[in-house]
């Protein structure tokens, strides 16, 4: 019989390393597929396999603006022809849109921040602004790793932030401004979830800004520490997570078709916990992974795509 193979759809070959090596360690190789450089015959089959989507709203930071169009139709046309795919083509229109993503908290009665999308430039901008309270977040409604994120306190903020222009950089001129919530501690919570199941949760500081992602935050020492506190590290387990929450949250996820996800969510000061992030692409935080008490992410998602590979070769 032959053995199912595994490919993994991506577009950042930086990913590829970790991921390589961590499920190198559990025996399990892949073949990558560069979703920027690609070429499919619409009229013929795809290999058979399983197929990971690896695709991030971040994409367009590294000069891949159009990867998620071209993986949304790659997707597409593999479950066109009944591949089995991990976090889908409809997974990448959520993964890309904020808006979406507060849809569907809305729609599993998950509490979010009171948000407004906005499609357009200044004028609509300002008409957005004059429904909100100081302070609020400004976002792009396609962002990732925090970027795009800025608080604005006062008139004189979002004068300088208009007059900036970074807001002209949001993908498809989408915006989302929405309230600022005050914490209770200067930190987030990322939920991760593996085959749509809890696997942990991370604490990651936010003193220094909202560009959080787990792998870029831990490559070098220096980012392990808050710079707030250098006593501090920058991202800590956490272990305290409501369980009526995490079923909400692995509700949601087997509704929109998600296996691999992290779920953030803040925790005000008045101890209320908004859920405002769905990142259907995850990394991992090497800092929390090598203190031994979790399994590292990547071994726990080699387990579970080697289930998948089983199926595939048992249903042959």
């Amino acid at each position: 019989m032959k053995r199912s193979k595994l490919y993994v759809l991506y577009e950042n070959p930086e990913w590829l390393e970790p991921l390589e090596k961590a499920l190198g360690e559990q025996g399990l190789q892949f073949e990558p597929w560069f979703v920027d450089e690609s070429m499919i015959d619409l009229d013929q089959e795809p290999p058979e396999g399983v197929f990971w989507n690896r695709l991030s709203a971040s994409s367009a930071s590294r000069d891949h603006q159009y990867s998620l169009e071209s993986g949304h139709r790659i997707l597409s046309w593999l479950e066109h022809w009944g591949r089995r795919v991990v976090n889908g083509s409809e997974v990448v229109a959520l993964e890309r849109s904020k808006f979406l993503q507060h849809l569907q908290f809305h729609r599993h009665q998950i509490q979010a921040p009171r948000s407004h999308f906005i499609v357009g430039g200044r004028e609509q901008l300002e008409q957005g602004r004059r429904k909100m309270s100081y302070p609020f977040i400004y976002k792009y409604d396609c962002g990732g790793k925090g970027l795009g994120v800025q608080k604005i306190s006062s008139d004189e903020e979002w004068q300088q932030f208009l007059d900036l222009d970074s807001w002209r950089a949001a993908p498809g001129n989408r915006h989302i401004i929405q309230d600022y919530i005050v914490p209770k501690e200067p930190f987030i919570t990322r939920c991760e979830f593996i085959g749509g199941r809890f696997h942990y949760a991370i604490k990651a500081d936010t003193s220094q800004g909202f560009e959080l992602c787990p792998a870029d935050g831990c490559h070098t020492d220096s980012c392990q520490l808050s710079e707030d506190d250098p006593s501090r590290p920058k991202f800590t387990l956490r272990r305290d997570v409501p369980q009526d929450l995490i079923a909400q949250y692995e509700r949601l996820l087997a509704s929109a078709n998600i296996e691999v996800a992290g779920i953030e969510f803040i925790e005000s000061h008045d101890g209320k916990l908004y859920s405002y992030d769905i990142n259907c692409n995850t990394n991992y935080a090497p800092a929390i992974e090598t203190s031994g008490e979790v399994t590292p992410g990547f071994h726990r998602i080699a387990a579970f795509l080697s289930e998948l590979l089983i199926e595939g070769e048992e249903g042959k």
